[in-house]
C-alpha cells in the first residue's frame, strides 16, 4: 500500500552510490516493479541482483513467479528448479514445484511431487498450512488411514483452536473407509467450527 514510485526513486538512487554492491535492493526493485505491473522492468532488476549474486535464489525465484502470472511453463518452471539448485534450503520454489507437480497429476510426476513435497516441509516452519498440505497429499495418494490418523492427531494437540477444514479431512477419509458414522460426525463439526469462524 505505500508509494512505490517513490520506493524506485529512492532505490534507483542508491543503485547510482559509488560502490554500491548490493543486490537485495535490486530484488526490492523488482518487487516494487511487479506491484506495479510492470514484468519486464522487474525481471531486468532481478537479473541485475543475480549479476552480483549468482546463487540468489529469490532473486530466480522472483522471475519464476512473473512467468507463472503469465502461465508460461518453459520459463516458470525452469527458474523453479534453479532456484532449488542455488539454494537447496528456499522453501517457497520447492512449494511452487510442488503445487505444479500436484496439480499436474501423472505417474511421471508423483515422484516429483512426492520430492517437492518433502523438501519443501523439510525447510519450512511447522505449522497447520504445512500440515494441512501434508493431509491433502496422503489422500491424493490414497492413503485415506494415514491421512486420517494425521488430521486427528492433529485435532487433538489444537483442541478448539484447530482449522476446521480438519474436520472436513477426517470426513472425507472416514467416508471413504466405509465409516459413516465418522464421516457425518466429523462433517458436521466442520460446519458449526466454520460458522463460529465466519
Amino acid at each position: 500500500q505505500g508509494d512505490l514510485q517513490y520506493a524506485l526513486e529512492k532505490l534507483n538512487l542508491a543503485t547510482q552510490e559509488k560502490h554500491f554492491n548490493d543486490p537485495q535492493t535490486y530484488v526490492l526493485m523488482g518487487d516494487a516493479y511487479r506491484r506495479l505491473i510492470d514484468g519486464g522492468n522487474a525481471v531486468q532488476a532481478y537479473q541485475k541482483a543475480l549479476t552480483m549474486d549468482a546463487n540468489l535464489a529469490e532473486a530466480e525465484y522472483q522471475i519464476g513467479k512473473i512467468y507463472l502470472t503469465q502461465n508460461n511453463k518453459d520459463y516458470f518452471l525452469p527458474a523453479f528448479e534453479k532456484a532449488v539448485q542455488m539454494d537447496p534450503a528456499y522453501a517457497p520454489a520447492w512449494y511452487e514445484l510442488f503445487y505444479y507437480y500436484y496439480n499436474h497429476w501423472s505417474p511421471e510426476n508423483i515422484p516429483k511431487a512426492t520430492d517437492a513435497l518433502n523438501k519443501y516441509i523439510a525447510n519450512s516452519d511447522p505449522g497447520p498450512d504445512v500440515d494441512l498440505t501434508q493431509t491433502d497429499f496422503l489422500i491424493v495418494t490414497g492413503k485415506f488411514a494415514d491421512a486420517k490418523a494425521k488430521a486427528q492427531a492433529i485435532i487433538n494437540a489444537a483442541g478448539d483452536k484447530v482449522n476446521p477444514d480438519f474436520y472436513k479431512k477426517v470426513a472425507y477419509c472416514c467416508d471413504t473407509l466405509g465409516d459413516a458414522a465418522c464421516a457425518q460426525q466429523n462433517i458436521a463439526t466442520y460446519f458449526t467450527d466454520r460458522k463460529s469462524v465466519v
